[in-house]
């Protein structure tokens, strides 16, 4: 219901509308919400570290938020799976620049990725069909969140188990000799 007109009194007849008043003026431009995009992604770089490539971590993911808003905002869409795809791609782009030490090594990392050196076939050919099963699982399985919502009466889901599996057969594949200690420890 409206508020009584004894609390909000009616505006002067020479006003201007709500509209055009200064402090109305954030609607009338389109930069504010790109700029509302990427300074909380900035600031969360820059909460990780004081270091160039957390707040280019953050800038990249503050970027990406921009450029799915313009897309969306232009009325575009893409397909799920491809939506999908590209955002674990540019997701995990992203991810060099916060593990790396600096940013010439984040390049390095990048470019070695775009053109790969001779041994590094045979490292993928080994690692390959371990990723491929794991993508697989992780895009077709249902994810922990749908697996706790579901009423399954006492039993253990099949997917729930080939996850743990998974696990597992990832952390024996990835285990190494050389001790990585937690980043955080870094600081």
């Amino acid at each position: 219901p409206p508020l009584p007109p004894r609390i909000y009194p009616p505006p002067h007849p020479d006003a201007l509308p709500a509209s055009d008043t200064p402090l109305r003026c954030h609607r009338l431009s389109t930069f504010f919400p790109y700029r509302n995009l990427l300074l909380p992604c900035l600031l969360g770089g820059l909460w990780h570290g004081a270091s160039c490539t957390f707040i280019a971590w953050g800038a990249l993911h503050g970027f990406g938020c921009c450029v799915q808003k313009a897309w969306a905002s232009r009325g575009l869409r893409m397909p799920e799976p491809l939506a999908i795809i590209v955002t674990f791609l540019f997701v995990n782009f992203a991810w060099i620049y916060f593990r790396a030490p600096d940013l010439a090594t984040a390049h390095g990392v990048l470019a070695a990725m775009i053109h790969p050196g001779p041994g590094l076939s045979t490292l993928m050919r080994q690692a390959c069909p371990l990723l491929l099963v794991a993508a697989l699982i992780v895009w077709l399985f249902p994810n922990s969140q749908s697996i706790a919502a579901a009423d399954w009466r006492g039993r253990i889901p099949l997917s729930g188990t080939l996850a743990g599996a998974a696990a597992v057969v990832a952390m024996v594949a990835t285990n190494t000799s050389i001790s990585s200690p937690f980043i955080y420890y870094n600081f």
